[in-house]
């Protein structure tokens, strides 16, 4: 079981799930893509 589940491993994901982690607890982040991710060049 986890305490929190976090779908989406972009900035906001990344961030969250750091902190979370960084205070205790449990997490699941779920990502469809491979990481590192593609970013194309504008």
């Amino acid at each position: 079981m986890y305490d929190c589940i976090i779908v989406g491993a972009g900035p906001a994901g990344g961030s969250a799930a750091y902190h979370l982690a960084k205070r205790g607890r449990s997490v699941l982040v779920l990502e469809k893509e491979a990481l590192p991710r593609y970013k194309p060049v504008r």
